[in-house]
């Protein structure tokens, strides 16, 4: 695989659940740009699995982390996180999703086994409802095409796809 997408999150968690519905509801379309190329994986909140998934597939170039980002930023705006903003700032600074230990986990641990991919972006929205419950807020669930047509771009670009 030349692109791998994980969608993180706990569905029984309201928006915490908003990597695992994108994984769910974009998997063929995304995988159909390029097939054999691209993988999405509802990796839930088992992220200890992606390390082990990088490791069986180093020649996955470009990696994509879905999730919810806990963030200063507009409730319009999608969030985009560069591999250098994951990688090369002290944990302090980087203000990451609910899940940023097992982000984090992902990312060090990879880099340590030398199977971390060379371009990664972490991709989401604010949070808005973290209450019990297998619902997406509607703050959240309206970035879900936007994030679609952002991960598409960029998946398109970097393949050189039309």
């Amino acid at each position: 695989m030349e692109v791998c997408i994980f969608g993180i999150g706990n569905i029984l968690i309201g928006d915490d659940g908003f990597g695992s519905r994108f994984a769910q509801n974009y998997k063929d379309e995304i995988e159909s740009l390029k097939p054999g190329s691209i993988e999405v994986i509802d990796m839930g909140a088992h992220t200890i699995e992606a390390i082990d998934y990088l490791k069986d597939h180093l020649e996955c170039q470009y990696l994509y982390i879905i999730d919810i980002i806990n963030t200063q930023k507009s409730n319009e705006d999608i969030i985009v996180l560069e591999k250098e903003d994951l990688t090369n700032q002290p944990k302090s600074r980087i203000v990451m999703s609910n899940h940023s230990g097992g982000v984090s986990e992902i990312l060090e641990t990879s880099e340590f086994m030398g199977c971390l991919p060379q371009h990664i972006q972490l991709i989401g929205a604010k949070p808005f409802n973290m209450e019990t419950g297998m619902s997406l807020s509607h703050e959240v669930e309206r970035h879900m095409e936007k994030i679609r047509d952002f991960l598409v771009t960029e998946i398109k670009k970097n393949l050189n796809l039309a």
